[in-house]
């Protein structure tokens, strides 16, 4: 078994990131020159400091000047040249004990891999606006019920012999209703009426789950991409809603469903219908019309393929496309959150999960430059931001509040498909905690990780206080 060499107890002092203490200018041009300042403890014996670039795919190792020695600390400084698109560099320390290596993943005797290097993007300019957000999540249904005319009645539709009931505020479902179906009349005018509560609690930005025209309460079964559901108050509705937050200084996101549509939606209905059909390439048909790929072996929601040109304009390179409309005025969103973001076009020997991100990110910084762009991930999301041009940020579940969560309560993993959990007999420590975080830190540029949509928990997880409420830690919480 292999063991890590011992690093030296100075080696601790070492410190770089991309904030403007240790680089002169954090979101460069293209051939600019920054300056980079590495800060290490006063009596380190430091004999020469270098920086390893990667210019072209050839290194650069770039001698740094010492310019400051001031108990406690002593400064190193260069030149860092931005030649091309990402810049990725890392500190070379020649030292009396050795040679040793200084990435954003920490101090190392050995090369360490180009991946943990740090990284500044070229004439990269994320939402600003995104760096002081606190944001609200807000299920429509169930936050307030604005205008009960909106309520969904059980002759308003039906589907597969199920239909909606609205249940009065705050009564318990019946034992025997099916919850997709069970309504309690939240909707958007119910949302403008309480933006002066969310305001007194300090926030600034809301997330709205989806709001487009399905027959779910969680509109994850989206039958139209392009209108607001009418049980939430239909496109007027938002358009007022946008004009009751742009009043407040508040900004909102929109939740779209690219990965799948819902059952009843009529392009997959056409296509069940008449293989010959246009939307029938829409979606992958094994056996026309009942075998056909879904998300997770939902039937109900049946998988987009992307390889079909037209669906690609209907959602994101149209002038028109649903990615497009929702950031214009009047309803003029402030960006998007993309559900499961990290399965969109992923379906076996197709991957375009790339080509995807980066067209659909095109999209919408053509049609709203300071548009905020986050994909669901609950794992490694790392390598869609290392360069920029997918997402601005992720729903920073493995990188934040997950790793928490187990320090908080102990270790938990589960999977689809998976019996029961996988759970840790001991407490995780602080040291793995911060591996953890640092580990997903390391692997993104230091603009990226301002903009990060760090949260605790969500609709698809479990409340923190019903995880925590039992246990010591959480004590000092209540």
């Amino acid at each position: 078994m292999l063991t890590q060499p011992h690093l030296p107890d100075w080696l601790r002092s070492v410190h770089h990131d991309g904030s403007a203490n240790y680089v002169s200018h954090l979101q460069p041009r293209l051939n600019d020159v920054v300056r980079v300042r590495l800060r290490l403890r006063h009596d380190a014996p430091v004999q020469r400091v270098y920086l390893r670039t990667f210019p072209d795919g050839e290194q650069l190792i770039t001698p740094m000047q010492q310019t400051a020695v001031s108990p406690p600390v002593q400064w190193w400084e260069a030149d860092l040249a931005i030649n091309q698109p990402t810049v990725h560099y890392r500190f070379i320390l020649q030292a009396a004990d050795g040679v040793w290596f200084y990435t954003a993943a920490g101090p190392t005797a050995h090369v360490p891999l180009d991946r943990t290097d740090f990284r500044l993007l070229a004439d990269y300019v994320g939402p600003a606006w995104v760096k002081t957000a606190v944001f609200y999540q807000i299920f429509p249904d169930r936050f307030h019920n604005g205008d009960p005319h909106l309520n969904p009645q059980p002759d308003d539709f039906e589907f597969h012999g199920m239909r909606p009931q609205t249940l009065p505020w705050g009564a318990p479902p019946p034992a025997d209703s099916f919850n997709p179906f069970t309504f309690y009349g939240g909707d958007l005018p119910g949302i403008a009426a309480r933006l002066d509560y969310l305001a007194d609690l300090g926030i600034n930005a809301i997330y709205l789950n989806p709001i487009f025209t399905a027959y779910t309460n969680h509109k994850y079964d989206v039958a139209d991409y392009f209108h607001v559901d009418p049980h939430f108050g239909g496109d007027e509705a938002l358009a007022a809603l946008r004009q009751a937050l742009t009043a407040r200084n508040m900004r909102y996101l929109l939740d779209i469903v690219p990965n799948h549509c819902g059952y009843g939606h009529p392009w997959f209905q056409a296509a069940r219908q008449d293989i010959g059909a246009a939307e029938a390439e829409f979606f992958t048909f094994y056996e026309h019309p009942d075998k056909y790929a879904q998300w997770l072996m939902a039937w109900v929601l049946p998988k987009l393929n992307y390889t079909s040109a037209e669906l690609r304009r209907l959602m994101y390179v149209g002038e028109d496309a649903a990615f497009r409309q929702w950031l214009r005025p009047p309803f003029a969103a402030d960006g998007w959150r993309v559900d499961v973001a990290n399965m969109l076009g992923r379906q076996g020997a197709l991957q375009m999960n790339r080509v995807l991100a980066e067209g659909i990110y095109q999209a919408v910084k053509e049609t709203r430059a300071d548009a905020y762009l986050i994909g669901e991930n609950f794992f490694d999301a790392t390598e869609s931001m290392q360069e920029g041009g997918q997402w601005d940020g992720i729903m920073n579940y493995a990188g934040f509040s997950l790793p928490l969560l187990h320090w908080l309560r102990g270790l938990h993993m589960g999977a689809i498909g998976l019996e029961g959990e996988i759970v840790s007999p001991v407490p995780w420590s602080t040291a793995a905690l911060a591996t953890t975080w640092q580990q997903h830190l390391a692997a993104i540029p230091w603009v990226a990780a301002l903009q990060q949509f760090n949260l605790l928990g969500s609709h698809d997880t479990s409340r923190v206080r019903t995880l925590l409420g039992k246990t010591r830690r959480c004590n000092a919480w209540r």
